[in-house]
């Protein structure tokens, strides 16, 4: 005799593919419903000889899943599959959805349940909240290498050698705003009736470990250094320097970010 339970989604999901490409259902108990609904099974425990079947269908089941299964009328479960000539490719650029503004997104807090599973302000080598001192609740700020204007090269990432021009930091999330590198997509909804969504293309703010100074001059990339050095009129004042090639490191105005459509 046979006993009626509800099964795992997997199990729906291998009967759903079945049922979606070799009608009649498997000779291990025919399902409740018509063919293309994966909703409770009635199993009988199949014969030792039928039983080497069953992967056959797990691996149907997770082909339905990842939409490779398009013949005939798809069950609900696959009607969001997705073939891999129909994805998008997201190997150079990262995605935002449903952004609110074609402007680019200042670093802050991640999700409530990563924040629950983190140990401190840490989750995976990721900070995820504003580290705190716990005795005056002010926040920590990290001690910055880089200012805005600043001249810099890229040393990691997608965006490796290219040298450019530091336009906002963070210091509370050690992060840096750099002109015309790492740049990502952001889907842009309308937020008036008169408004059409956008698919734009802005930069993202990354770690401040990825840049280091560039000497235009000299054409190198080096370390910050501090020396203090004495003026003409005897005043003593610390200034910073490249310690690959030892020149003073210039104060500059940093530029102002306009969107990538509008540059020149």
């Amino acid at each position: 005799a046979g006993a009626v339970r509800q099964h795992s989604r997997c199990r729906q999901l291998a009967f759903g593919a079945w049922h979606l490409l070799l009608w009649p259902p498997p000779p291990w108990g025919p399902p409740s419903a018509m063919p293309g609904s994966c909703t409770a099974v009635v199993l009988a425990r199949p014969p030792a000889a039928d039983r080497r079947r069953h992967p056959a269908a797990l691996l149907l089941g997770l082909a339905g899943v990842l939409g490779l299964a398009t013949y005939g009328a798809a069950p609900t479960a696959f009607v969001n599959g997705l073939s891999p000539a129909q994805a998008a490719d997201r190997s150079e650029s990262c995605v935002a959805l449903n952004a609110r503004n074609p402007f680019p997104t200042p670093p802050g807090p991640q999700s409530y349940a990563r924040r629950q599973m983190a140990k401190g302000f840490w989750f995976k080598g990721r900070q995820t909240c504003v580290r705190v001192y716990h005795r005056t609740n002010k926040p920590i700020k990290w001690p910055m290498h880089v200012m805005p204007g600043d001249t810099v090269q890229v040393m990691e990432g997608k965006d490796k050698g290219k040298v450019t021009q530091v336009v906002q930091i963070w210091p509370k999330w050690n992060k840096v705003l750099c002109m015309g590198v790492n740049f990502n997509i952001k889907h842009v909804r309308p937020t008036r009736e008169d408004e059409v969504g956008s698919r734009v293309q802005v930069e993202a703010p990354m770690h401040a470990s990825r840049v280091m100074h560039y000497d235009e001059k000299e054409g190198k990339a080096g370390h910050l250094g501090i020396r203090i050095e004495k003026l003409d009129n005897g005043a003593i004042v610390k200034v910073r320097y490249n310690k690959a090639t030892g020149n003073r490191i210039p104060v500059v105005k940093p530029p102002k970010w306009v969107p990538v459509l509008e540059r020149e």
